[in-house]
Order: C-alpha cells, then sequence, then structure tokens
C-alpha cells in the first residue's frame, strides 16, 4: 500500500502490479504503536491475520510504481522443490519433501551431477504428489536436459491443471528448439504461448534450461546453458494447481510429450532468479588460476590451456595437470596450444608441428630439479583424439611423448551450491551449480614426507572429504591430492578441518572454529603458496628436452 499525501491518493499493489487505487483520501495523524497482523478499531485490537506474514518493510515516503515492483522482485527466493536423484529415488531435497514418484519407463542413469532420471519418452515420469509451485506470483523452474531424439515434444517440466498443463518446459519438434510456455486456459486444445531458445536444440547432449515467469511484467523469459535465450511478453498464467510432473506435460486431460533422454538437478523458486544465479546453475564453475588444466567438451574432445584464461566455448574444466612453471627460470619451455581439424594438441614446437596455431599455454620444466616436488606430463593419442595426461600409460591410450614437468600441486578450492545448500572441496573439476568462495591453500598431487592422501566423497547428495580412502563407507569419487598431517616449514600454511556433518552437510574450513559449524575433525595442513625456491638440476644430459622436443618416455606419472 502507497499513501501519497501531496495528491491525497491511497494505493493498492498485489504481487508488484497496482491493483486498485482512491483518491481523495486523508490519513488522521497517529502516534500509536506499528502493528503486524492485527488493526486497532473502537479502541481495541480487531481484524486478526490468520496466514503467514513476512519480509515487512516500512519506507518514510510514497513509492513509485517501479520502486514497488523493484521491492516486490527484491524478495527472497522460496523454495518450490529441488530434485536432484543422487540416491536413485524421486526424494525432494527441499524443505517441503514433496518426492516426485517415478513410474513407467523411468530408470536411473549417470548424469550431469550425480544420478539422474533416465525417461523411454513413451510413458516414462516422474510427478509429485503437490503441485510444485503455487503460481499466482513470479518463479523460476530449472534442469538440466539430455534430449535423445527430436521427433515428438518433450517436456521437460510442467505442472498439472484440471485439462492441461499450466506451463510447461519443453522442446518443440516444430520450432526445433527449446521452449518455455503456457497454455491460454485449463480448457481441452488452449492454445501455447511460448518463447524459443535462439539455438536449434542438440541431441544428447546435457544442456541446462531456466525458465522464468515474470508476474508483475506478464513474461516469460527462456535461458539456456546460463545464457539468456529469449522472451514472451504479454502471457497471463492461470493457477495451476495439480502434480508438478517431471518427463511429461498433460494434454486434453491426460498426460502426453514425455521426455525421451535423462533429466537431472531439477529445481522450482518462488521469486525470479537474477541474471548472474542462473549462469551459475547452468555452468562449470572455472578453475583457480596458474595451473595446466585438461578441458573437455560436449563431444568429449580434450584440450590443454593454462587455467588463467577463460575457458575456450564449449569447453569446462576436467583436471589439474599440476602448475605452470616461470618461464624465466632455467630449463624451462612454452607450450603450445594447437588444432588439426577437429582435434586439438598441446605442442612444444611453436610451430605447432604444421598444424594451426592457437596460442601459446605456459612454461613447464624441461628436467626435473632435484628439489621441487614435479610431475610428468605426456601427450597421448587415442581413437577420440589427443589429450595430455599425468600418467604415463596414457589411461590405456597411446602415449606419444613426454611434454615436460610441472609442479606437483594444485589449488584445493571451497565451492557451494546456494541451490542445493552444499560445499564441495576438491582440486579437480567441481560440478555444475557450484561457484568458488576461496581457495585454502595448496596440496601436493604427489606422495611427499610427512603427508597423506585426501580423497573427494559422496553420501547422498553430500560432497565431502575425508582421509579414509574408502571414503567410510561412503562413495568413493577421487583422489584429490596429499596433505601435511603435522605443519610444514612454510609459516603460512594453514589447519584444515572437516566441518558440519558428511550426513547431512560437511564441508572444509581452515577457520579453527569451523565458522560457527561443529567441528568434525581436524584433517591436515595445505600450503599457503606453492613453494619459490631456486631450482637445482643435475648436470645436462640426455634426460633434459630439446626445445622443441617431444620426445616418447616411459618415466611414471603421478
Amino acid at each position: 500500500m502507497v499513501y501519497d499525501a501531496q495528491f491525497r491518493q491511497l494505493k493498492l499493489y498485489v504481487d508488484g502490479v497496482q491493483s486498485a487505487v482512491q483518491v481523495g483520501v486523508t490519513v488522521i495523524p497517529s502516534a500509536g504503536v506499528f502493528s503486524i497482523g492485527r488493526a486497532w478499531w473502537n479502541g481495541g485490537n480487531a481484524g486478526f491475520f490468520p496466514q503467514g506474514i513476512d519480509d515487512t518493510r516500512v519506507f518514510s515516503r510514497a513509492l513509485t510504481d517501479a520502486e514497488v515492483r523493484k521491492v516486490h522482485d527484491d524478495t527472497p527466493r522460496g523454495d518450490g522443490g529441488a530434485w536432484r536423484f543422487d540416491n536413485g529415488t524421486g526424494k525432494d531435497y527441499s524443505w517441503r519433501g514433496n518426492a516426485v514418484v517415478p513410474t513407467g519407463g523411468a530408470s536411473f542413469a549417470p548424469g550431469v551431477s550425480g544420478t539422474a532420471l533416465k525417461l523411454n519418452g513413451t510413458d516414462g515420469q516422474a510427478t509429485a504428489p503437490e503441485r510444485g509451485l503455487a503460481m499466482q506470483d513470479s518463479f523460476t523452474v530449472s534442469a538440466w536436459a539430455n534430449l535423445s531424439r527430436t521427433d515428438q515434444v518433450a517436456t521437460v517440466l510442467s505442472q498439472d491443471g484440471a485439462r492441461m498443463s499450466g506451463f510447461t518446459l519443453q522442446y518443440r519438434p516444430e520450432a526445433g528448439r527449446w521452449t518455455f510456455g503456457a497454455t491460454a486456459q485449463d480448457v481441452d486444445a488452449s492454445p501455447v504461448s511460448y518463447v524459443s531458445s535462439f539455438d536449434p536444440a542438440v541431441v544428447n547432449r546435457w544442456t541446462h534450461l531456466a525458465g522464468i515467469y515474470d508476474q508483475a511484467a506478464h513474461q516469460l523469459r527462456l535461458y539456456v546453458d546460463g545464457q539468456f535465450a529469449g522472451k514472451k511478453d504479454g502471457v497471463v498464467l492461470w493457477q495451476a494447481n495439480g502434480s508438478f510432473a517431471i518427463g511429461r506435460g498433460k494434454t486434453n486431460g491426460k498426460a502426453a510429450e514425455f521426455f525421451p533422454g535423462m533429466i537431472d538437478e531439477v529445481y522450482a523458486h518462488y521469486g525470479m532468479a537474477s541474471d548472474a544465479t542462473i549462469k551459475t546453475y547452468g555452468s562449470f564453475p572455472a578453475p583457480d588460476g596458474g595451473q595446466l588444466g585438461s578441458y573437455v567438451d560436449s563431444a568429449g574432445r580434450k584440450r590443454t590451456a593454462s587455467t588463467s584464461a577463460a575457458p575456450a566455448a564449449g569447453f569446462r574444466f576436467e583436471e589439474s595437470l599440476g602448475m605452470l612453471i616461470d618461464g624465466a627460470q632455467p630449463n624451462t619451455r612454452v607450450l603450445h596450444s594447437c588444432q588439426s581439424g577437429a582435434d586439438y594438441f598441446t605442442s612444444a614446437d611453436a610451430a605447432c608441428e604444421g598444424k594451426t596455431k592457437l596460442g601459446e599455454i605456459g612454461s613447464v620444466y624441461t628436467q626435473q630439479p632435484t628439489n621441487i616436488s614435479t610431475i610428468p606430463v605426456y601427450r597421448c593419442t587415442s581413437s577420440a583424439g589427443h589429450f595430455d595426461s599425468r600418467q604415463a600409460d596414457c589411461g590405456g591410450a597411446t602415449q606419444e611423448s613426454l611434454l615436460g614437468y610441472t609442479l606437483a600441486y594444485a589449488p584445493l578450492v571451497r565451492y557451494y551450491n546456494n541451490a542445493a545448500y552444499d560445499h564441495l572441496g576438491t582440486t579437480q573439476a567441481a560440478r555444475p551449480g557450484y561457484y568458488a568462495e576461496f581457495r585454502h591453500g595448496y596440496l601436493s598431487l604427489l606422495p611427499q614426507t610427512g603427508t597423506q592422501p585426501l580423497t573427494a566423497c559422496v553420501n547422498d547428495t553430500d560432497l565431502f572429504v575425508s582421509l579414509d580412502s574408502a571414503c567410510e563407507g561412503k562413495t568413493v569419487i577421487e583422489s584429490i591430492g596429499h596433505l601435511w598431517t603435522q605443519k610444514p616449514d612454510d609459516p603460512a600454511a594453514k589447519p584444515l578441518y572437516r566441518c558440519g556433518s558428511s550426513g547431512t552437510e560437511s564441508m572444509t574450513s581452515d577457520d579453527d572454529n569451523c565458522e560457527g559449524l561443529p567441528k568434525d575433525r581436524f584433517l591436515g595442513y595445505v600450503l599457503a603458496d606453492i613453494p619459490h625456491v631456486e631450482p637445482v638440476f643435475v648436470a645436462t644430459g640426455s634426460a633434459e628436452l630439446a626445445p622443441g622436443e617431444v620426445r616418447p618416455s616411459a618415466v611414471g606419472g603421478g
């Protein structure tokens, strides 16, 4: 409500939109207390409000229409549901507990983050007993989808009315694109209004989709892979209060438009997620800088790059190959990023062996120092193309050459997913939807005197770390490095703790008080920085790589 004393106007706004106005109103002076949930009438309390009230704000002047809209849009996010499928069920991980029930041709398979729902496209679905959202105000829905065919309407998310879906996030074959839309009313054969993506949908590739309904603007907005993809104005949604459905829609009173493929990380939220939030949900976080990083795209192609540079379009960080070297040091050389057709490869040859040069990556040692922990990096090849590895056997592929040596350290970074309310600490690739909070320090990628291994684990949806290589009976993800059992010589070395509970939400912390959470256990120490010492080398001989040389090698890797 807004009262403008100058114009004697009293305005009522509902969900950010002016709903009524009364002119010629004079508000009488009042020096009494401000109250919430009741009025004062005939000298006593009256007009008690029977339900919930939240986020009350009072201003000392009359707000404009635009300011009222901004206040409305600024409300905190409310959870409508979170379906992640990581325990092989349709559990709702939000406070609502509105679990979906997989039926028909529905099963589970490895997803973009843990486990995904797999659907056959004919009758497979997962439907909740209750609605996911009350559709009288703005909301956001999102999911990762992997479409296996394009010859039918394929619904990722929807909410049932009596006869039709109140909204749909889906693929439509007549457009060949992802869409976010709604029917005009809850009657059979009601026409659909939708916004479609700029680019065609791609089959057999994980794609993040987000739909926003802006109630005040009567606008549908679609985001694909974290990027704005289009809008549709003039859409007024009717309130569909039936079941929230994953993998199907509802048409003419029946389940229809089934999704063929996989769906993962489904969220329904009240309010409009910001562009920055949707970008986080729809992308993989970039790694910490200074590393030689291995990247991969949706087709499985690999390429190597410095993690200090922005990832190439379509590629995400997969693995640390160690820290790059200061090129001013002796016995170093520059690695170059090269391309041959659709294949990317790394070369010590500045001319990229006659292929296309994409740029410089950074420097590595040509010879291992005797006083610094380093790790060899190999160039490998397989039927899928080239890639680089810390393993001498290239994971079963063919080793082509030894490229050089990196520092055998990697940054331990803590990430957070504010949709899942989950922390993740790792030196390797983080899952989509997480963003980097800060770097704890550095772990060794190789065993050193006085170190012990640290393992990344998962318990249902909770990602945690453990000193037990078997993850205390939970699921092992990977080894992420080695930390020190006693404080090392580095005066700025930090203690590392596991805080919270590994059964619900566990996180790493270098704060002695665990940032206010219960302290689960002390893990060890991390280095504040990688060692900065003058390298010492044995006498130059055949072990040193000549400039441009990519010598085959059988030396073991870490």
